[in-house]
Order: C-alpha cells, then structure tokens, then sequence
C-alpha cells in the first residue's frame, strides 16, 4: 500500500500500488491528467538518496531523470558595477577579461566529468530552448534570446542589429571601473519537507503570482520594507582590503587576519548598500547548486578546488579566463595554484574561510537577518530565531532541519566526507560568528556548506578573509 497527492483535493489518498521495476507509479494509479506528474527534485536525508518526487508527498516518482531547469542559474553572470551599485557593464561569458558587447552567451548545463577531481564540461540545456528561434538578421531587444553558432545567446543591448559574438573589448577588473561581483536575480523557492525528503524547485522572480503556486521569495530579496530586490552582487572573488575600504578585483592577495567587525567596516565604507556577504546570500547561492547539481555535496558535483596546503592568500583572478563557467581546478602541481568557481563566483569554498555577516549564535541557537543596519557582534536584537543546532566540532552533517531558505544541520553524527553533505561542522557555547567554506588545509571537510559556528567575535586569523555583496536594503 502506498499513497499517492491527489492535485484536486490537496490529500494524500491511498491507494494499493507498489512501485513498478522502474521505481515509478503505475500510469492506473495517477489521476487522469497526472499520467506524467510534474515531479520535483528531492533528497532523503534518512537514506542520503535522491529522486524525483511528487509534489507535497515523500513518494519517490523516479531516480533523477530528465533536463534539470537551470533558469534562475542560467542568468547569474560577471559584471562590473560602481560604488553606486550601478552595472558599468558584463563580462564576457567565456573570458572575464574581455567586455560581453551587443550580446552575452548563456552558460548552460555543466557537469564535473569524474567526481571531486575531475573537470566540468558543457552541453546544451533543452528547456532553456524551448521557443528560442535562431538568430537572423533584424533588430533585436535587451532581453531576448536566440540561438547562432550552436550557443544560446541574450541581448544585453535595449536594441541590436549584430550578430552574436564574444566581446571584443578589454576589460578592467582592477577597480578602476568598479567592483567585479556575480549578478544573482531574485527568485522564489517552492519547498517541502516529509518524512525525512527535502523538496527544492526554483523559478526567477518574486511575485504573487509565484506565491500563489506555493512558492515563496527567498528571504536574501526581501527588502526591510517588504519589496523585493530584483537581484543581489556577490563578490567574484574573496575580499582585498584596500587602505580601509573592501574591494573584490582582480589582481591582489586577498585579505585575512582580521576580525569579522573589521571586515563588515571595511565593506560598510564603500558606500550604501555595500556589506560584508551575509549568511542569507550565502543561502540562496547554495539552494541554486543543490538544484542545478541535484547534489547536497558540493565537491562531488563541482569539484575539490583548492583544498591541500596551507597557502591561503594568493593573488585574485585565478578564474578570470573562466568566465561565467563553473570550473574545478584541483590536484596541480602546486597546491597555491588550485581554485574552484560556481558560476563566475572564485573559490566559493577552500582557499580561505569567509566571515559571513546577518549571522550570531549564543548557545548554539542561530539568529539571521537581512536587514543591513542589525548587522552586528553579539545581539540577537533585530534577528530572527531559525534553529538550535547541535554540537559539533569537524564534525560532517548528516541531516537538516526542515527550512526553506537555510541549511542548518540537524544531525553531525553518521556522516562522511563522501556521504549526506559531505561538508564539516564547529559549534560552541557562548556568543558566536559564522564563518563558511573552509581553507584549503581542511580538504575533505570543506564545501558549499562547511559551517563554523565556534569563533567569538574577536577571533582573526591568517586563514579567514571575507567576500564583499552588494544589495538594497
């Protein structure tokens, strides 16, 4: 006996099936318009198995099959902006040293060839074309897409007469023209928890129409007034400071050994809407790879990056000529030379751990906030309660606590580098910082999701730096 969700009347109906050999419902069983239910990408956090399940339900519809829908991904890209939060320009999609002109290619589906050490590759995503037409020669709009040369491109252009091409132009990724961040757009989370099953999807834009598909803004776009951010810049590279102001260029050693406080000053200090990356950014950065990868475990699906030795200032731009791409460059001959990159954002983990700001703990109970003026060392004032996590120390999480728009671990006993998250934890009495990532001597222990919630306040050290973000308030 097993049940299946019954989309008229939102109940869970029984019904006397048994998967079929494929591990999927029989046809017989599922509502008259449901023979192919709109499944969605699950993991079990009790078996550590993924699937594709039925809305609402912890029923396993089948393993993961199909195109995975990368919309929301598929628009993250490098730009520079200046200290007005104003877009100066993109970057090329392939080579972030060139400006992108008329047009900028579309990074689509991207997957590592060989778990953790391997290199990611390319192929073309079938939903992202769905109705694009093949470009021809006539006058085109920002915004609109078209296929040339095998590639799919968007207009950045507000019109085009040009064909489809790399961009020709230099570009300056010094600082001269601005800061270099990773353009991230507001999207909205449909999620679910039962019996043990995480459900994700993602759809680009916050709004009611969203909402009243069950989805919800992910709480990094809200603003204190209740609108929504159209998007959010994250850092393209780990935090320079220069002469008392935070920088993310190219071309310098990023900084460390300095306190959490010390950071959230330097990035306060280019000017409004500019901070130190805040825990809840951080968040949506991780629910965009767990369901482009469809994989709670960062290095397997992206790669180890930098994750031996015990260099942990090298010079920024190491993914430069990498573009928009994602890329795992690990295991070379010199450890200082390894680096990992998410879509245009270097070293999101290894290398160096990152302060994270919107984030205080005492006594292991997590407060968050996206308000930019609460962000402060050792207050809950103008926070919100999220979770009470467990003790740990290097500790790898198992399990999750049930929330839509954070990964907290729930459980840190039971887990391995290789299994569940795969990513370590620290927690500590007291009144605490967060820091994310891990530097390069913690190998295995480092991800998308190590989490160190042990350090006061007054904690420096030479392997933590920070990440400058940009965002209204």
């Amino acid at each position: 006996m097993s049940y299946t969700f019954n989309p008229f009347t939102g109940n869970l109906d029984v019904t006397p099936f048994s998967l079929d050999g494929a591990g999927k419902i029989p046809p017989e069983y599922l509502p008259l318009d449901q023979t192919n239910p709109p499944a969605v990408f699950g993991w079990d956090h009790d078996d550590d198995t993924y699937g594709l399940y039925l809305p609402g339900t912890s029923i396993k519809a089948s393993d993961l099959t199909g195109t995975v829908d990368i919309d929301v991904q598929s628009r993250m890209r490098r730009c520079v902006i200046n200290d007005a939060g104003v877009v100066q320009y993109y970057l090329d999609a392939d080579n972030s040293d060139m400006k992108a002109g008329d047009w900028l290619r579309i990074v689509e589906t991207e997957a590592l060839d060989t778990a953790y050490t391997g290199t990611i590759s390319e192929n073309t995503n079938s939903s992202l074309r769905v109705g694009v037409p093949a470009w021809s020669a006539r006058t085109f709009t920002l915004g609109q897409r078209v296929t040339n040369g095998g590639y799919l491109w968007e207009c950045l252009a507000a019109t085009s007469t040009a064909t489809p091409a790399a961009g020709a132009v230099a570009s300056d990724l010094t600082g001269t023209d601005g800061q270099v961040v990773v353009e991230v757009p507001a999207f909205s989370v449909r999620y679910g928890f039962l019996n043990g099953v995480h459900t994700r999807e993602v759809r680009l834009g916050c709004n009611d129409g969203l909402i009243a598909q069950g989805f919800r803004p992910h709480t990094a776009f809200i603003k204190t007034d209740g609108t929504y951010k159209s998007a959010f810049y994250f850092g393209a590279y780990h935090t320079y400071d220069d002469a008392g102001t935070g920088s993310s260029v190219s071309g310098q050693t990023n900084t460390r050994s300095q306190t959490r406080n010390t950071f959230r000053t330097e990035a306060a200090a280019r000017g409004a809407g500019w901070h130190q990356l805040s825990y809840l950014e951080l968040a949506a950065i991780q629910t965009l790879i767990v369901c482009e990868f469809q994989d709670y475990n960062s290095q397997k699906s992206i790669g180890n990056g930098s994750n031996s030795g015990t260099t942990y200032g090298v010079t920024t731009g190491q993914s430069d000529g990498d573009g928009n791409h994602s890329v795992n460059s690990t295991g070379n001959g010199n450890a200082a030379d390894d680096y990992m990159s998410y879509r245009g954002i270097e070293n999101l983990y290894g290398r160096a751990w990152q302060f994270v700001d919107g984030i205080n703990v005492y006594d292991r109970v997590v407060y968050l906030t996206n308000d930019q003026t609460a962000f402060a060392d050792n207050t809950a004032d103008g926070y919100d309660f999220y979770a009470q996590v467990p003790t740990g120390f290097s500790s790898y999480q198992k399990e999750l606590f049930p929330l839509a728009d954070v990964f907290l671990p729930s459980v840190v006993t039971g887990g391995s580098s290789t299994t569940y998250l795969g990513d370590a934890f620290w927690s500590s009495s007291g009144w605490r910082v967060a820091r994310v990532g891990g530097k390069s001597a913690d190998g295995a222990r480092a991800g998308a999701f190590c989490l160190g919630l042990h350090d006061d306040s007054g904690l420096s050290f030479a392997g933590i730096g920070s990440r400058l973000a940009y965002a209204e308030n």
